[in-house]
């Protein structure tokens, strides 16, 4: 359990102020180890920065406010958020859609108020 072994090095080692330790020291690099679980999870050639990646264009794909996504990504400037937040063809595509059903209700509304005159 990733939890009781936290707390016997917390207990042992006191509190460790980086992300990743070991034995009380800072692991410095985890390249094999991350090599070997992205292996063992059947996408090898991952990168870290691709959890952020993901992280960010999820929230977004959700709606979550830009602001607040960049907030619970730690991202503190815009450039480099938006690096982060790559658009493809089905974000081209879908925007496209929604325009369309925008223009669509706007003519619709048009229409309507047309008719009431």
């Amino acid at each position: 359990d990733v939890r009781l072994d936290n707390e016997v090095a917390r207990l042992q080692y006191g509190p460790v102020p980086w992300l990743f330790a070991r034995d009380g020291q800072q692991v410095r690099t985890f390249r094999k180890a991350w090599d070997k679980a992205t292996e063992a999870a059947g996408c090898p050639g991952r990168l870290v920065h691709d959890l952020r990646r993901t992280a960010v264009r999820n929230r977004i794909r959700a709606s979550v406010p830009e602001k607040v996504a960049m907030q619970l990504t730690g991202h503190l400037s815009r450039s480099v958020f938006d690096r982060y937040n790559i658009i493809n063809e089905a974000d081209q595509r879908d925007a496209a859609r929604k325009l369309a059903a925008y223009h669509e209700q706007e003519a619709l509304s048009v229409r309507h108020h047309q008719a009431q005159e």
